[in-house]
């Protein structure tokens, strides 16, 4: 199971969401695509015991609450179709730690959510922003059904200015932490470090790791930047879950230094290369006549379902 504190769950969460979301508000995915993109699951009855009202059972299911208007949670379906008809253009993702709040917007409410689930997701378009903090609760049993239910809380943001950083110069700054940082870690007191960490940032430097499926408006330096990013959180995940055996004080303070640097960089990397979305305009417009006819069919089964 994912940490859910981890660079992993973040861009599994808030990350995913900000990915096809963007997407479906540029028509460039389905509803159906952004949901399967999110990892929500094809619903199945029976109702899970515990599941939210209306839903059936499934492995995964989002829904969001406190969105303007909106007194009672919605789908996310809905909550995206009221994202776009309030002028919202596209979602980013910030990936906060303590310490390091690179992203965030200034209102308290969110940053505080946003930290503590280490992560967030903020709108980006309309003149007033909106902040998406996830939290997790599964309901029913093994024997009645279980649904994971995956809750979006809504922070209002008020206006919020964002000027995307270059995915080139995130690439090459992350490429600089990584090998300065991973230098230090190697260098430590063999003693200090467990073996398989060690093997695991020796690789790191040409490698990367599986990333979640994106939508097709990323480049592949995008896409392989995300990769390598995920590589090196699940790299200080694992030290920082074993500490080893340290024998001199320098060590310690040495291997939490690079860690920290290298955990930075990882979200940093992360969140710009998720931020990287770039829709084909050619094509969108070429196919905008049958895209805005099926999103009003998709939307217009979405109010029926939820009346």
């Amino acid at each position: 199971m994912t940490d859910p504190s981890s660079l992993r769950a973040g861009v599994l969460r808030s990350g995913m969401l900000a990915a096809w979301g963007s997407a479906w508000l540029a028509g460039d995915a389905s509803l159906d695509e952004a949901a399967r993109g999110v990892g929500e699951t094809p619903e199945r009855p029976p109702t899970a015991v515990g599941a939210p009202a209306g839903w059936h059972r499934q492995d995964v299911v989002h829904q969001v609450v406190g969105l303007p208007t909106e007194p009672a949670a919605v789908s996310l379906a809905w909550a995206l179709g009221h994202l776009e008809a309030g002028g919202v253009q596209r979602l980013r993702t910030v990936l906060p730690a303590p310490g390091d709040v690179t992203g965030l917007p200034p209102a308290q409410s969110f940053r505080a959510a946003a930290l503590e689930a280490g992560q967030g997701v903020v709108t980006v378009g309309s003149d007033a922003a909106l902040g998406l903090v996830p939290s997790e609760a599964r309901h029913g049993s093994a024997l009645e059904g279980s649904v994971l239910v995956v809750t979006w809380q809504v922070h209002a943001l008020g206006e919020v200015r964002w000027v995307p950083e270059r995915l080139g110069d995130a690439d090459l700054a992350f490429a600089r932490t990584l090998g300065d940082a991973t230098r230090d870690l190697v260098g430590l007191d063999v003693a200090a470090l467990p073996r398989e960490l060690v093997d695991a940032v020796r690789a790191l430097r040409s490698g990367g790791g599986r990333s979640p499926e994106l939508p097709d408006g990323y480049a592949p330096r995008a896409r392989t930047l995300l990769e390598r990013a995920l590589a090196v959180g699940d790299a200080v995940d694992l030290a920082r879950a074993t500490s080893g055996a340290v024998v001199h004080r320098h060590d310690i303070a040495g291997r939490d230094a690079a860690l920290r640097e290298l955990a930075a960089a990882a979200r940093r990397a992360a969140a710009a290369s998720l931020d990287g979305y770039r829709p084909e305009t050619l094509a969108r417009l070429l196919a905008a006549g049958q895209r805005n006819d099926a999103r009003g069919r998709e939307l217009s089964d979405e109010r029926d379902g939820r009346g």
